[in-house]
């Protein structure tokens, strides 16, 4: 019982947290033991906000869901969101992969210190993305995307380059906008 989580709900608010802050929530594994913490929304629901502030263990939203905002600060695990429409996303990451696949928003920003960042089939209106140790891949359309990796490779796949505005630098890395090498910056 000392390791139950406690649960509340204030309005439409859902808190998810450990009364021992010793001990916390052990997403993830704990002495081999396996844990998860699963929250089922009834298909066709819209959210207004979704933030989520994980220590250690993975973050996954995979089914079709509307939300207002999505707030995320995944401090060691990975971050997997797909089939999200949303007004704006955003992904602090500080330590594991970022991946966001065929999904909707008007603005994009993501902040990844060690790992990957992937965007695929994914369309947005501005995107904002930072990579310290990684790579970026976008695959997707944009009106205007502003990327940056310190090292690591960048690879933009624009769906309609002619419309886009893209300001893209690797400083340890190449940069690729559709299949062609750009060396290590490209500005349109």
């Amino acid at each position: 019982e000392e390791y139950m989580p406690e649960v509340k709900v204030e309005g439409d608010t859902l808190t998810i947290k450990h009364a021992n802050e010793a001990y916390r929530i052990q997403i993830g594994g704990w002495n081999n033991m396996e844990c998860d913490v699963t929250i089922y929304v009834p298909e066709g629901s819209e959210l207004g906000d979704v933030n989520m502030n994980i220590d250690l263990g993975n973050i996954a939203i995979k089914d079709e869901i509307t939300v207002g905002e999505v707030e995320i600060v995944a401090n060691l695990g990975n971050v997997e969101l797909e089939n999200i429409k949303a007004e704006k996303i955003n992904v602090q990451a500080d330590l594991g992969n970022v991946e966001i696949k065929k999904s909707v928003t008007e603005t994009l920003n993501i902040t990844a210190e060690l790992g990957d960042v992937a965007v695929k089939k994914t369309e947005f209106t501005d995107g904002i993305i930072k990579n310290d140790l990684g790579a970026i891949e976008v695959e997707g359309s944009f009106e205007s995307l502003k990327a940056e990796c310190s090292l690591g490779d960048l690879k933009v796949q624009c769906d309609n380059i002619d419309e886009a505005s893209m300001d893209l630098e690797a400083d340890l890395g190449s940069v690729k906008v559709n299949g062609k090498n750009q060396g290590s910056e490209y500005h349109r």
